[in-house]
């Protein structure tokens, strides 16, 4: 089957001070704050930095799964932070992903979008489940933010 590029993306505002809020994404530690998350190790903040992310589960089969990554972007004055995932634990190639922060009237706009490549059959189920994992992560991330 041929595959599809498609993307997903989730936004939402985050009640807590910008700089607050992008100290923590662009510190490649996420796992101080996305609760799917167990640990990680990163090798630098910069482009072509590693890292590797190893995740915290219900399910056996994706409990301690580590996350091969490497740091795309890192741009701290526009706030964007890029990846690419060299070894999705869902049936995705390609897996790439951005999130952005910017200031508003109403607090942080934050925005995780990611890109990737996927048979047209599975895209329903990975879409939602993809925006529940960056719901958490952003609901995560304010109460970081807000402990900083």
């Amino acid at each position: 089957m041929t595959k599809t590029s498609a993307s997903v993306s989730f936004a939402t505002h985050i009640d807590a001070p910008l700089d607050a809020v992008r100290a923590a994404v662009h510190d490649p530690a996420w796992s101080n704050w996305i609760p799917f998350l167990k640990s990680d190790t990163c090798h630098g903040d910069t482009a072509g930095s590693a890292r590797v992310c190893v995740m915290a589960h219900p399910d056996p089969q994706l409990d301690g799964y580590e996350l091969q990554e490497t740091i795309v972007e890192n741009d701290r004055d526009t706030g964007r932070f890029g990846y690419a995932i060299k070894n999705p634990p869902f049936p995705v190639e390609n897996l790439g992903g951005v999130v952005t922060t910017e200031q508003t009237d109403n607090g942080v706009l934050a925005i995780w979008t990611a890109h990737f490549d996927a048979d047209p059959a599975v895209l329903e189920e990975i879409r939602p489940m993809m925006v529940q994992s960056y719901h958490a992560a952003f609901q995560g991330l304010e109460s970081h933010a807000n402990k900083a």
